[in-house]
């Protein structure tokens, strides 16, 4: 076999670096359509409301039964922790771009993005891009540092969940590895083409993976709300539907997609499909809770 010699990793490179230029386009072209968008969204308020009324109807008296311990943490602590972390992960952008951000500008940020992912049009991509041109970086930068970022979340995820399914269902193990590798190696790649900056990408790789492990906190925590005392190993597996949620840009916050995977991961550890959902539901409530005035003031602002 002959050696990989470095003008075809570059060709790789400029492979990879094409077909992500194409999933942007169709991202972006999505994004654009009135239509599509409206249609997406429509589709994901059918998914969550009408799995909301299957749990609801297998278990009428599902939310009398409620913990609100674990809801209380999850509120007070799981939410303010994702700002934080969020925050950061506008900060170590930044740098990637050599821009700065002080923390607590980051953290408004962080705020107004999560909020802009809870109304119909997701805009925390939009408001994230725009505070990084603001601070002096190009329109390409800043479409380009928010996809590796993203896509270096994705991959993390679903390596994390991947590592914890196996134990359950070992050939999605492999698949959900396979996949989450691909996409990391793709946003480091996107990362590094451009920015060359090891050490920043290293510092989003370790917040990436903090995150993860909060999402499977926050799904033990919604558990726990439902009255499912389970191992973290079981929550570790779910917490993959948070971010794929995420990815899909077309709908608010991953509305009803996030739920669905839920659903799915949930009974692929030994769990019903509506235990999954109902978790899935808890913690998005705890953000909407959280998040709720600031989500409100973006809706009803007059653009400038």
């Amino acid at each position: 076999m002959p050696p990989i010699s470095r003008h075809n990793f570059t060709l790789s490179n400029d492979y990879i670096l094409s077909l992500l230029s194409k999933i942007e386009a169709l991202i972006k072209n999505a994004q654009s359509s009135k239509r599509f968008r409206a249609s997406a969204f429509i589709i994901a308020i059918l998914i969550f409301f009408g799995g909301l009324a299957l749990c609801i109807g297998s278990s009428p008296d599902i939310f009398s039964k409620i913990n609100y311990g674990p809801f209380l943490i999850l509120l007070l602590v799981g939410v303010p922790l994702t700002l934080v972390f969020n925050a950061l992960d506008v900060v170590y952008s930044a740098e990637l771009v050599e821009r700065r951000f002080a923390f607590l500008e980051a953290f408004k940020i962080s705020i107004f993005s999560t909020a802009a992912n809870m109304l119909p049009l997701p805009g925390g991509a939009v408001i994230r891009v725009a505070a990084l041109r603001q601070a002096g970086a190009g329109l390409g930068e800043g479409t380009r540092v928010t996809l590796a970022t993203g896509f270096i979340w994705l991959g993390v995820s679903l390596i994390f969940s991947s590592a914890w399914i196996a134990a359950y269902m070992p050939s999605l193990a492999v698949l959900s590895g396979l996949g989450g590798s691909l996409v990391f190696i793709m946003g480091v790649i996107v990362a590094n083409s451009k920015f060359q900056k090891n050490i920043v990408i290293l510092k989003i790789i370790s917040l990436k993976l903090a995150a993860t492990l909060l999402v499977a906190f926050k799904l033990m925590l919604s558990l726990y709300a439902l009255g499912q005392i389970v191992p973290f190993s079981k929550a570790a597996v779910m917490s993959a539907a948070d971010v794929i949620g995420s990815a899909v840009m077309i709908v608010p916050a991953g509305l009803g997609v996030n739920e669905a995977v839920s659903a799915v991961l949930a009974q692929a550890v030994g769990l019903t499909a509506a235990t999954g959902f109902l978790a899935a539901v808890i913690n998005r409530l705890s953000v909407l809770i959280a998040i709720c005035p600031v989500t409100i003031y973006l809706y009803f602002k007059k653009p400038a």
